[in-house]
């Protein structure tokens, strides 16, 4: 479903018109709702919405039509303000919005902008999984 961004020179390729809907409807950018040509940061709006699925639920979750949406990312983008994440994890939303499609994202301040959210969180630490797994293999009796 990727199309390709740059020439062979490595010159943006024109936007078109009109492009045609690629993606989830949950997770993509206003762009791609809007039928406009997508660059670098419309796939970390993919993210943003996905990680905000996973922390704080979408409001959208059990909407099916595509424009309806659309309308309700775009109310929930105008005040965000993220519940569980921090009044960090507001800056994300604004630093997309301020991206052009044929800008590379500042992947550093946005990685930067996940730790400071993730508080406690180590990079390192295992998971709650490993852990048990870990732990249950030497009670194991054959």
């Amino acid at each position: 479903m990727a199309r390709r961004i740059r020439s062979k020179n490595g010159s943006f390729r024109p936007e078109r018109p009109y492009a045609s809907f690629r993606g989830t409807t949950r997770y993509v950018s206003l762009a791609a709702h809007e039928r406009k040509e997508q660059g670098f940061v419309d796939d970390i709006w993919c993210l943003f919405f996905s990680l905000l699925e996973l922390v704080e639920g979408l409001p959208w979750k059990n909407v099916v039509d595509q424009d309806q949406v659309y309308i309700a990312k775009k109310q929930f983008l105008k005040n965000f303000q993220s519940k569980k994440l921090g009044r960090n994890f507001t800056l994300f939303p604004q630093i997309l919005q301020n991206t052009a499609r044929t800008d590379m994202p500042d992947y550093e301040r946005l990685t930067d902008l996940l730790r400071t959210c993730c508080g406690n969180c180590n990079e390192l630490d295992e998971f709650e999984w490993e852990q048990k797994e870990e732990s249950s293999v030497g009670t194991q009796s054959n």
